[in-house]
């Protein structure tokens, strides 16, 4: 699945986007365009994605000795960015199964065109853009699930590694953070690159960990690259196991 909501996007391209679009928490505006969009998803969780989530669960446990920290650090409703490094196709379903809450994914639409796969992604979160109009789509749509109150996971690498080490970050998600004044979750998926790295046909079984950061919201004077850092600090400390930063505190602009 290809989960890479803002990728080739601008933040000049991002902010024009954010700043056309109504605040998350205000009234929403072009509903029709809006729902066509957003068929079918719901913050909430269904009886069908609990059985999957379930039934995930029961699979991940035994088979890859499937472990979740710091997964109460996910505020339990409002919108909120969960940004994840990404080293495998295993990941969004690694991510999801770490929570309470349902979490949506940006796909391609290709992926939905057979009914039996669309239906089975769709019930993971899954939701499709369009790749034209130079990566706006996964903005706009990121911007109405967060609208709707949804958890939305963003991977800012754009691409799964290579070697297992953490790529070049892209900030579309930090003006989308800027503007809506969400919350920003890093999150680490350990052990998906040993799994199941590029290449690889079928799974190994070894040890998954997903690891939960500290929420931080994002000033909006602050330079993207310095939001890239800090994200980029919290996943090198959960990798390690090493303290992250108490939840809910702000970066500071001048840092």
């Amino acid at each position: 699945m290809d989960s890479r909501p803002s990728a080739g996007v601008s933040a000049t391209d991002v902010d024009q986007e954010a700043r056309e679009s109504e605040p998350v928490t205000g009234p929403p505006t072009k509903k029709d365009e809006r729902e066509d969009t957003l068929r079918g998803v719901s913050p909430h969780c269904g009886i069908r994605f609990r059985v999957f989530q379930y039934a995930v669960r029961a699979f991940l446990f035994p088979l890859f000795r499937y472990r979740r920290r710091g997964w109460r650090r996910i505020p339990d409703g409002g919108p909120v960015l969960l940004v994840s490094n990404h080293a495998s196709h295993l990941d969004p379903v690694m991510v999801g199964a770490a929570t309470e809450r349902r979490l949506f994914y940006l796909a391609r639409s290709t992926l939905f065109r057979p009914r039996l796969f669309a239906w089975f992604i769709r019930s993971f979160g899954a939701v499709p853009i369009e790749r034209e109009g130079h990566g706006l789509g996964g903005v706009k749509t990121t911007l109405a699930l967060l609208r709707e109150g949804c958890a939305v996971v963003v991977f800012p690498e754009g691409t799964r590694t290579r070697d297992g080490s953490i790529g070049p970050l892209r900030g579309g998600f930090v003006n989308v953070a800027k503007r809506t004044a969400v919350s920003v979750v890093p999150v680490w998926v350990d052990g998906t690159f040993e799994v199941l790295p590029r290449g690889r046909r079928f799974p190994r079984p070894r040890k998954i960990e997903v690891r939960v950061g500290a929420p931080f919201r994002v000033p909006v004077d602050l330079e993207v690259e310095r939001a890239l850092e800090h994200v980029k600090e919290q996943w090198e400390a959960l990798a390690e196991g090493r303290p992250v930063p108490r939840p809910g505190g702000q970066i500071p602009s001048g840092a």
